[in-house]
This record gives structure tokens, C-alpha cells and sequence, in this order.
């Protein structure tokens, strides 16, 4: 089965949906922005929890030791000031609050790639970016 690709001028839209479909698996009732523009993207309310959400594309990077990590957008003054909060997504559509934790995801399937590869707890080599797409980390232990 060939990977999917998301054309460039939809990423934005996809990712919002794949962030609806995460918020209506976790209980959420989800209300999106319909005009296209503003500083929130999705309402989302459960139970007393109303969650003023701008959805960002996680982007895959190395940091400066050669570990996987995500980058993502920021809020403006405006939506800080509104309460807004991130909600990131991968084009995996793996989705999360914490830019932290896409990174982990990040890392996991560069660690998986990696051992199908070379075999478990092998030593990654600094090497350009993998033929999944992804990038490979810098000289580490994976244990297991």
C-alpha cells in the first residue's frame, strides 16, 4: 500500500480533522471554526472542560545532539490572552498537548526504523535522513 501524502495547500485542514477525530475518540464534543480565520480552530467541551484549541502541524527536527524532536507553532498575545491552548499534530496523525511527548513519538519510530534496520540495541550511526522519511538520531544505545 503506497503512503499517504497530504498535499501541501490541505495540511493545515487534515491536520484539524485528524485533531477532531482525536478530541471525539477522548470524549470530546468537538465545534470547529467554520470561517476559515481567527485565533481558535476547535471547541472542545467535556463534561465542565471547555477547551479553546488552535491546531498546529508538528514538524520532525534534530536537536543540537542529534536526538529526535518536534517543532511546532506559538500562540499569539491574543490567544494567550483568550486561554487558547496547542494541540499538535503529526502527519502520522498521532496527536498531543505536549510538543514534548510528538517528539517521544518522533523518536520511537526513528528508533523502530532504525532496529528493523540494523537489529536491536545496535549503535545508530549519524546518518542523513532514512527512507522512511524521517531522520536518523545522532550516535546513542537503544537498549532493549
Amino acid at each position: 500500500m503506497a503512503d499517504k501524502v497530504v498535499v501541501r495547500k490541505h495540511r493545515g485542514a487534515h491536520a484539524e480533522m485528524m485533531a477532531c477525530c482525536f478530541l471525539l475518540e477522548n470524549g470530546y464534543e468537538v465545534f470547529r471554526n467554520v470561517s476559515g480565520v481567527g485565533i481558535i480552530d476547535i471547541v472542545a467541551v467535556k463534561d465542565d472542560q471547555v477547551l479553546k484549541i488552535d491546531v498546529k502541524q508538528a514538524t520532525p527536527q534534530l536537536d543540537n545532539g542529534g536526538n529526535a524532536r518536534a517543532s511546532g507553532g506559538s500562540l499569539s498575545e491574543a490567544q494567550i490572552m483568550a486561554g487558547v491552548v496547542l494541540l499538535f499534530v503529526t502527519e502520522e496523525g498521532f496527536c498531543h498537548f505536549d510538543l514534548r511527548a510528538i517528539g517521544d513519538f518522533y523518536a520511537e519510530l526513528e528508533r523502530r526504523h532504525h532496529e528493523a534496520i540494523y537489529g536491536p540495541g545496535t549503535v545508530t550511526p549519524r546518518a542523513p535522513r532514512t527512507a522512511l522519511g524521517h531522520f536518523a538520531a545522532g550516535p546513542r544505545r537503544h537498549g532493549g
